[in-house]
């Protein structure tokens, strides 16, 4: 625990959440997702909340950040909306990547993922 928070303050948590595999697929689907609790009991039933899997998720892997790279985590209440995008932004450094193609007429809003020059297309939900 945060030695500098209290059993009542609230934590940062993130959940590395899987699911059954949806029809047509052979492997389960994961997500990570981050929660705020005031304990991993919560914070567990936060995640599996967060699922935007089709089929019933459960928690592979969940982690108090309390610390960060060196630097200490403190949550602060704010009234401001959250941030709902993802960057899914190619990176040609990375091994793999991946980027939605929302404008692009060829793809449709479809998940562009590129690995070694050759490309794989999924909807993107």
């Amino acid at each position: 625990m945060n030695p500098e928070t209290t059993p009542d303050e609230p934590k940062l948590y993130v959940g590395y959440l899987g699911g059954d595999p949806t029809p047509g697929r052979l492997s389960e689907d994961h997500e990570a997702v981050v929660v705020v609790a005031h304990d991993a009991v919560s914070a567990r039933s936060g995640a599996r909340a967060k699922w935007a899997g089709q089929s019933r998720a459960h928690v592979d892997a969940l982690e108090y950040l309390g610390v960060i790279d060196g630097y200490r985590v403190r949550l602060e209440a704010a009234d401001d909306a959250e941030a709902l995008g993802v960057d899914v932004t190619y990176d040609p450094s990375d091994d793999w990547g991946s980027s939605l193609v929302e404008d692009a007429p060829d793809h449709q809003g479809r998940l562009v993922v590129r690995h070694g020059g050759r490309e794989k297309e999924s909807l993107a939900e």
